[in-house]
């Protein structure tokens, strides 16, 4: 196991195109990933190996998000949007709301990695001594570098959450052809989602993070 070659990419996403349908860019190699981190119970495991009482909540148009945010005292993640069309994650501490976009750590109207950045960003609001990340304004494909580290340690030293996390990918079924299966093709060997296995899970966030330039505008 290893990471690939930008040859080795390029192979990867030629070999995706014939497998699987409705493949248009090297943004599709992470969509499940993406959607798995976005699952709220998920949000919540990593949120609460900091604060047992930290919330996920929901917020469907951005003009309630201060609304909301004068009105609950709790500490968290928001979503800000509708969970089928899309939308983007916030954090939020003592009514303060911080995300991604506005503090340049990811490309606005981008929709890659917004729900770990919104952690991040709660963690290390929330708990400054303890949690600090190395994330430059503008510099998009070093963030997720940086967001791929925090994942791949979190998985690490939480057994529950890796045990979660890759048990959600096993299942994973897609949202547009959910009778199909889906592969994952960022690795040394290619295989289904329903066989991956822990160390490969490693294997694909060290990929994603060694050619995190193709996912800067996903």
């Amino acid at each position: 196991m290893g990471v690939l070659s930008p040859h080795q990419v390029n192979a990867r996403f030629s070999q995706f195109k014939k497998k699987e349908r409705n493949v248009t860019s090297k943004c599709d190699f992470i969509y499940w990933l993406i959607d798995i981190l976005g699952n709220p119970d998920n949000i919540k495991m990593i949120l609460h190996t900091s604060n047992r009482n930290a919330t996920v909540d929901y917020v469907k148009r951005k003009g309630q998000l201060s609304t909301f945010a004068g009105t609950n005292t709790n500490h968290g993640v928001v979503f800000v949007g509708n969970t089928q069309s899309g939308g983007h994650f916030h954090s939020m501490v003592k009514g303060e709301i911080q995300d991604s976009y506005k503090l340049g750590y990811q490309i606005r109207g981008s929709h890659n990695f917004c729900q770990l950045f919104s952690i991040m960003i709660y963690l290390s609001t929330k708990n400054p001594d303890k949690y600090k990340f190395d994330f430059i304004p503008d510099k998009y494909a070093h963030n997720i570098t940086v967001a791929m580290a925090f994942l791949k340690s979190t998985l690490r030293k939480y057994k529950r959450i890796r045990d979660k996390i890759v048990g959600d990918i096993r299942s994973f079924q897609s949202r547009d052809y959910p009778g199909d299966q889906t592969w994952i093709f960022l690795v040394e060997e290619p295989r289904p989602v329903q066989d991956m296995t822990v160390n490969q899970l490693y294997e694909f966030i060290d990929n994603v993070s060694a050619h995190a330039q193709h996912f800067t505008n996903c």
